[in-house]
Parts: C-alpha cells; sequence; structure tokens
C-alpha cells in the first residue's frame, strides 16, 4: 500500500512507500488532487499556536470544510478526524 502524506512544506525523508503532495487546506483545488485516489483519509491538519481569529478559522473551520468536500468528491471512502487542539 502507498501512503500519501500532505502539508504545506515538503516533508523529508519519505520511505519507499510513502508520496508527498503539496495541499493547503484553504485551497479547494489543492486538497482535490491530494485526495484523488485516496481511499482513507487520516485528518491531522490544523493551526495550533495562538493567532488571529481569521487564520485560526481559514484552516481549522473552513480547511476542514474544503477537505470534506474535496474527500467526498472524491470518492474517499473512510475519513478519520483527530482533533484534540483545545483538550
Amino acid at each position: 500500500a502507498t501512503i500519501r502524506l500532505s502539508d504545506l512544506r515538503p516533508i523529508h525523508p519519505l520511505q519507499a512507500s510513502e508520496r508527498f503532495v503539496r495541499a493547503d487546506l484553504t485551497r479547494p483545488r489543492q486538497l482535490r488532487k491530494a485526495c484523488r485516489g485516496v481511499s482513507t483519509l487520516l485528518h491531522l491538519g490544523a493551526v495550533t499556536e495562538e493567532v488571529d481569529w481569521r487564520a485560526l478559522t481559514a484552516a481549522n473551520v473552513d480547511g476542514v470544510i474544503n477537505l470534506l468536500e474535496a474527500a467526498k468528491a472524491a470518492g474517499v471512502r473512510r475519513l478519520v478526524f483527530a482533533s484534540s487542539m483545545h483538550v
């Protein structure tokens, strides 16, 4: 199985079974590309530091909606949403 990793910045080094796709949660087109061909999605992305409300909600609220829509459009069968930012 291949694991597709995604982040704002490249991840190095990659293992033989890993592939990287750059995607920003605020960019629906990038998310659609990242979700293409994916069967299971594990979402861990978020802005975790103290920033202004607009920056926080852009990734943590609107970005999650963008990701869910991209996953649905790509036919992703399973989604694991892990969020413990304020726990």
